[in-house]
This record gives structure tokens, sequence and C-alpha cells, in this order.
């Protein structure tokens, strides 16, 4: 398999859009359907933001190795499923409560 078949078999693991992923990877929704249709192949520096926002190697993405894939969905989803269920007040205090963290890590 290549990068075409790869990328899109993990995109629909993750259960997300075409959409979903041109608005994490900041391109056009466009570009990521002529990436799943072979039309072209994004740049290095894409490629790296493709293999964190799906948690995998890029070698895994363009198909020069066979495993290196997570076999949960990204932790991501799930914080970002579960932030979605709270109310506003509740989002404000994990953001808050994310962000006392933060700041705790980067002073040490």
């Amino acid at each position: 398999m290549g990068f075409k078949e790869i990328f899109k078999q993990i995109r629909l693991r993750d259960g997300l859009g075409q959409r979903e992923v041109a608005k994490e990877l900041g391109v056009a929704q466009s570009l990521v359907s002529q990436w799943e249709a072979g039309k072209c192949t994004p740049n290095y520096e894409t490629l790296e933001d493709i293999a964190t926002l799906f948690n995998c190697d890029i070698n895994y993405l363009l198909g020069f190795v066979s495993s290196k894939y997570r076999s949960q969905p990204p932790i991501r989803s799930e914080i970002q499923e579960i932030y979605n269920a709270l109310d506003e007040f509740d989002k404000g205090q994990v953001l808050g409560f994310a962000k006392s963290r933060l700041k705790g890590k980067k002073s040490k």
C-alpha cells in the first residue's frame, strides 16, 4: 500500500472526515481529497503533521514499514469527545486546570 491508501485507511479508522482532517492540518479539504485520490502527496512538513495527528510514523504513512501504527484511536479524539460533552462551566474548569499544569511543567 502507498500513502493514499494508508492515509485514507487511518483517517477512516479514527472516524475523521476529510473536512476534520483538513481543519486539523490547516489545509483545504480539496487537498485532502487529492491526497486520497493519489493526485499529489503532502510535503515533508505536512507529513510530519499527519503523523502527529494520527500518532504514527512517517515511514508507515509512506508504506515503508508495516508497523508503527497504534491499535487504538488517538488520545486526542478521546479528549475532544469528553470535552465536547461538558457544559460551558466545566469546559472552563478543564481548560484552567490544563493551563495551570502546563505552567507548572514549563517552570521546572
